[in-house]
């Protein structure tokens, strides 16, 4: 703010001339940042009144017209502003930790806080990083050609992923890094990561001298490699994931918990260790038994199965996954089952479901109309039923319900007990937050979609428009 009365009496004094306190008045107006106004609000798609009256709002997902940043809530702690038409970085909260700017196009990076702990600047015309990045940063993502060289990273730095960039070789990471993700691009070698990383994502990526892993690795991904020769799986494992063809040597994995494969075989499942607690098969091959799973699986995915794979289900099972299953009937069920995704199947009749469930994923539900849910659910998603027109009697304990990309153009009678609601890509339109429970954390919606900020939960911690 300037201090006119300063001015007017240094004036009086002689201490400045005429020309000179126009000079200094002129400076010291285009050094006060102008307040967002109404219409500037309007026009990205956000509340005129935002942020209201919001305390407890910490993360905000911004619309993608947003051209500038230095109006925001001051104690915003995430941020996402990932297509955007932001030209700059001036005016972030001095509070924030966690920033995602993917897809904009910004040549630098200025003001970031010294609290930033998370940044993605992937597909960005950001080409050098220099001092810029702040040294509290602990993960960071790069992506596209402009990118060349992994020079001045953070010391601190303990997860990189580098997407599509022009780096050839992977020397000078920070020694700290723990965990690293290449997706796309040519590297020479292995052989310069970090000897304490323990997680490695390897997608669509040419290794042309593959070599040896580092033998603490934890946590490794294999997407689109198959011509990779890794050799042998690191002993400590405890989650693979792989597009490839898997080896009996799985048996010998004594701390492996997860699995993900495209193709499982009877061979393969009776190699499974015992430590076993997650699997994941994208193609289940004829003859596997699922009732002789160790009993240590609690979750189970096998998106796109047969009805047949099914039949047999171990009652170990907690959480299972059946989306884009051949199905019009519910199989057999586990007794104590609390996760169940049904999403692209044709099952309609929900009568027979475990009395213990908590989560049910129904996406792409074609009928106009839902079926009456079982009560104790507490996680609901209906994304992408585009027929569904209407939703009548929602248990009282539900917690999350996502109505992402529905036929719905009014709110359902939502229950007091609700934490997060998704309503975003709807025709639902909202006046106000009067009618939305007061309980409150989390809401995603459309930009344009919501008018006024007026009778917001107290508890509104984050609020994200989407794009339709």
């Amino acid at each position: 703010m300037v201090d006119w009365n300063w001015w007017s009496k240094r004036r009086d004094r002689g201490f400045l001339g005429t020309s000179a306190m126009a000079l200094a008045v002129l400076l010291a107006l285009s050094a006060c940042k102008p307040p967002v106004s109404r219409k500037e609000l309007s026009g990205w798609g956000m509340p005129e009144d935002f942020p209201g009256n919001t305390p407890a709002l910490r993360e905000l997902k911004l619309p993608a017209k947003v051209d500038r940043l230095d109006w925001l809530p001051r104690n915003l702690e995430v941020l996402d502003a990932s297509y955007t038409e932001l030209k700059g970085t001036s005016g972030l909260p001095p509070s924030l930790k966690r920033l995602n700017l993917g897809y904009v196009k910004i040549r630098e990076l200025e003001d970031l806080p010294r609290t930033l702990e998370v940044l993605d600047i992937a597909w960005t015309e950001v080409s050098r990083l220099d001092e810029k990045l702040p040294d509290s940063l602990r993960s960071l993502t790069l992506g596209g050609p402009r990118i060349t060289s992994l020079a001045d990273l953070p010391p601190n730095l303990e997860i990189l992923v580098l997407n599509d960039t022009a780096v050839t070789n992977l020397y000078g990471m920070p020694s700290e890094l723990r965990s690293l993700t290449l997706i796309g691009g040519s590297f020479e070698d292995l052989g310069s990561l970090p000897g304490n990383l323990t997680a490695l994502s390897l997608q669509t990526t040419r290794i042309y001298k593959p070599g040896g892993l580092p033998a603490v690795l934890t946590s490794l991904e294999l997407r689109g490699s198959e011509d990779l020769n890794i050799g042998s799986y690191p002993r400590f494992l405890v989650k693979f994931s792989t597009d490839g063809k898997l080896t009996r040597q799985l048996r010998f994995l004594s701390h492996l918990e997860r699995l993900e494969t495209a193709s499982l075989s009877a061979e393969i499942l009776s190699s499974l260790p015992p430590s076993l607690s997650s699997l994941k098969a994208v193609s289940v091959l004829p003859g596997v038994d699922f009732s002789v799973l160790p009993r240590e699986v609690t979750e189970l995915e096998l998106p796109g199965c047969a009805a047949s794979a099914v039949e047999r289900l171990p009652e170990s099972v907690k959480r299972l996954n059946l989306t884009l299953c051949d199905l019009d009937r519910l199989p057999r069920l586990p007794d104590g089952l609390e996760s169940l995704d049904l999403s692209g199947t044709l099952v309609r009749d929900l009568s027979g479901l475990p009395r213990g469930l908590k989560e049910l994923k129904l996406a792409w539900w074609s009928a106009k109309e839902l079926p009456a849910l079982p009560g104790g659910l507490e996680v609901v998603s209906l994304a992408g039923s585009t027929g569904l027109e209407s939703i009548r009697d929602l248990p009282e304990t539900l917690i999350e319900l996502d109505l992402s990309n529905t036929g719905l153009s009014d709110l359902p009678a939502l229950p007091r007990s609700l934490r997060k609601l998704n309503i975003s890509g709807t025709r639902m339109r909202l006046q106000s937050l009067r009618d939305l429970p007061r309980g409150l954390e989390e809401l995603i919606l459309s930009s344009g979609k919501l008018l006024s900020m007026k009778g917001a939960p107290p508890t509104l911690r984050i609020l994200s428009f989407h794009e339709v």
